[in-house]
């Protein structure tokens, strides 16, 4: 006797959108009030109303085919070609809205099949309710696809409109198709009970009641098939070198649809290609009654399906690697049997569940027939019985894990209804080789370095940790979640340093010139394969500032040596700073005052005497980098200087020591002091004459040339056996040293 089994695909629209669009519920009323645009024009002039139907007539039909292997049909498509000059443009302070209402009386929720769709940078798209319940958005050129189709979510409510923003710099570039608008006339939005948001038994069990299975859960998603109206589940799977590119299990019959049953056509696998793919759908507490906002992706290119196991796998366009709110799911080829099973999947669409057998899993030991004329060989699949939870239309593809929690099949199909329920999984090991080509078996997409392993552990994304800005007092940066044995190397933007050696994890990077940077970490799991995680942009935060005193303007450094009796004018900036606030922390003799903006601080000050100094410390509020108190030494320069004249020299170059009093004497460049020697003798008399003091010749080359020790105001260095070039000269004793730059030129 034949045994006939029901196939799981599909039953349910909900809320799906592509890349990291977000539908969000406002049960105040007021989610017109959340974007600047639609609160200053919330109603459209222009208005689209949809004729009415017999729904009645169409559930009828549904009920004659419910139980077959077809697509769950929940609303009745109106097919339209609106495009963008069907609809209002409204002048804003920086572009314009576009909008449109849309009407059809008694629906259940409104959704559209857009397609010609792009949108240029800073555009946006929004959708909302006439009851200000649900907001839809933004959608971005973030969201725009590779082929301009896309789905959007469902929303609540027979009357929703459409708003485009367009800043005025992109006037023109967005384009739009809407190919069909969709009634629902069944309700995929009853009231939340028990957990249940789109309608499937109360005997599934809240996935958030289970928070040991978050790893797990994190790989799982609702999968939006081409057509609109039809759902599976499936899951994200590792490969054997942990390179986390985003393959994605599922069933075979998600994708074949079409007779004759077995064989896909190259619609079939074109239309596979623009899935969309909702992670995250969970409720956010066990017996809550609030969904968790989804994450979405759009678009995908087929790589492998199995008939015989009814196995199917794609890689998605988007790439949730990076980001450590997904998991990919480790398996198990193997073939021993399992002792335990579980399943995590979306019944009839609604938020995550899962579905426990405790016993052994067996194999079918016959051959398998399916009510859309499938056929299964026997020994194909584990033979599940469902101990606790149910299992619905919708669950199909969903990850069969073991008593290891890896997947060893993906739900091809069984009875409908609750524990007790017996089940079929395709088995992951006779997917690994299928049917011996690329297009056929998992092998070469999950284990493309030929490591052969025979099992992998699930894993959460790497990705790189630590805050949205570069501190002055250094930052560290991690990669959590790195697979062991992988090589790990840092790359920055060039306003940034890094002091860690090269592959450090965590690595301390420092802030050369403030402004935007970037750090990028890229990951080698083999020889095979090398992928960098998503850049992570940062402020760079580094006070930079200048002092300047009779005319000449000086770059700020931590000891600033500066005249007395003269008044210096400083000037910090510190882009991102919204508060700045100078305190005297030390120091004799000295007048201060200072003047704040946003960004920018301006600190004037006057040292009275030859023993007078100034220690300030600055309190800077960053947006990146809370408080920094960066302080600044301002210490008389000595009552002497050096010139050394001439340079560019030819065979003889002069240093002399002159009284900085003496202007007339004190020509060519007075060599300033350094701050090395000021740190090491800060008690120093900065009006003690330079009694001896010790001249030094330099280059890079040759090193140490000549050395003349003198007491003399005045040295002459004979140049004339020295060949042109880049040459250094320092002068110190116990606690001054002068350095500069001497160019024998000739």
């Amino acid at each position: 006797m034949k045994q006939s089994f029901l196939t799981l695909a599909i039953l349910f629209i909900i809320n799906i959108a592509y890349g990291q669009v977000e539908t969000k519920f406002y049960p105040n009323k007021n989610a017109w009030e959340q974007v600047k645009h639609i609160s200053n024009h919330p109603k459209s002039n222009k208005i689209k109303t949809f004729p009415s139907f017999d729904a009645q007539q169409l559930i009828k039909e549904d009920k004659q085919t419910e139980g077959l292997d077809i697509p769950f049909r929940f609303g009745k498509g109106f097919d339209t070609q609106i495009i963008l000059k069907d609809g209002e443009w409204t002048k804003t302070d920086d572009g314009r809205l576009w909008s449109m209402e849309f009407r059809s009386k008694g629906a259940y929720s409104i959704n559209f099949v857009f397609n010609n769709f792009h949108l240029p940078d800073g555009a946006e798209l929004y959708i909302t309710n006439a009851t200000g319940t649900m907001l839809y958005g933004p959608v971005t050129s973030k969201e725009n696809t590779k082929n301009g189709f896309f789905l959007t979510d469902l929303i609540k409510g027979d009357d929703v409109t459409i708003f485009l923003f367009e800043p005025q710099k992109q006037k023109g570039q967005s384009t739009l198709r809407i190919e069909k608008v969709v009634h629902a006339y069944k309700n995929v939005f009853p009231n939340a009970v028990n957990g249940n948001l789109g309608g499937s038994d109360t005997c599934n069990i809240d996935i958030a009641c289970y928070p040991a299975w978050d790893e797990s859960s994190d790989a799982v998603a609702l999968v939006l098939l081409s057509s609109g109206t039809e759902l599976c589940s499936g899951a994200l799977v590792m490969t054997t070198h942990q390179n986390f590119r985003p393959y994605f299990l599922t069933a075979f019959h998600c994708i074949d649809e079409d007779a004759p049953i077995g064989e896909l056509s190259s619609t079939e696998i074109s239309n596979a290609e623009n899935w969309m793919f909702k992670f995250q759908y969970k409720m956010t507490s066990c017996g809550g009654s609030t969904a968790t906002t989804g994450i979405t992706y759009n678009g995908d290119t087929f790589r492998a399906a199995y008939y015989d196991t009814d196995c199917a796998l794609v890689e998605m366009d988007g790439q949730p690697r990076g980001d450590n709110r997904f998991s990919w799911l480790g398996w198990d080829r193997s073939g021993n049997t399992p002792t335990s099973g579980t399943f995590i999947h979306h019944p009839s669409g609604d938020v995550m569940k899962i579905s426990f057998d405790y016993d052994n899993l067996s194999t079918n030991s016959s051959t398998l027939y399916w009510n859309n004329g499938g056929i299964s060989p026997a020994n194909s699949h584990w033979q599940t019985t469902i101990d606790d939870g149910g299992i619905e239309g919708g669950s199909s593809g969903s990850p069969l894990l073991d008593q290891n929690r890896r997947v060893v099949g993906q739900l091809h199909g069984g009875s409908i209804g609750c524990a007790p329920q017996t089940d079929y999984f395709g088995r992951f090991n006779q997917s690994w080789t299928g049917g011996g080509t690329d297009a056929t078996r998992l092998s070469n997409w999950l284990d493309p370095c030929g490591l052969g392993a025979t099992t992998v552990n699930t894993a959460r994304s790497p990705y790189v940790s630590r805050g949205s800005a570069v501190c002055v007092s250094g930052t560290s940066f991690s990669v959590p979640n790195l697979p062991n044995g992988t090589e790990l190397f840092w790359d920055q933007s060039s306003n940034i340093s890094r002091s860690s050696a090269q592959g450090s994890n965590p690595c301390t990077f420092y802030p050369l010139n403030s402004g935007s940077g970037w750090i990028k970490a890229t990951l080698v799991t083999s020889s095979c394969d090398r992928f960098s995680l998503p850049i992570k942009y940062v402020d760079v935060v580094r006070p930079t500032g200048t002092w300047g005193q009779d005319g000449q303007t000086h770059d700020l450094s931590t000891v600033n040596f500066v005249d007395y009796q003269s008044w210096v004018y400083v000037t910090v900036t510190c882009p991102g700073s919204s508060y700045f606030n100078w305190q005297l922390t030390g120091g004799t003799g000295i007048n201060w005052s200072q003047i704040n903006y946003a960004n920018t601080s301006y600190l004037n000050l006057y040292l009275n005497t030859s023993t007078s100094y100034g220690d300030l410390r600055l309190t800077i509020n960053t947006a990146g980098c809370g408080t920094i108190q960066p302080t600044y030494h301002f210490v008389p320069s000595y009552s002497y200087a050096f010139t050394m004249t001439p340079n560019p020299a030819n065979d003889v170059v002069t240093v002399e020591r002159v009284e900085k009093s003496n202007k007339n004497k004190a020509k060519g460049l007075l060599l300033k002091p350094s701050v090395e020697k000021y740190k090491e003798h800060p008690d120093k008399p900065f009006d003690k004459p330079l009694e001896d003091y010790t001249v030094t010749l330099y280059n890079e080359r040759n090193g140490l040339l000549k050395t003349i020790d003198t007491k003399d105001e005045s040295c002459t260095f004979d140049l004339s056996k020295y060949p042109p070039g880049i040459y250094f000269l320092h002068i110190e004793n116990d606690y001054v040293l002068y350095k500069e730059k001497l160019i024998i030129k000739r």
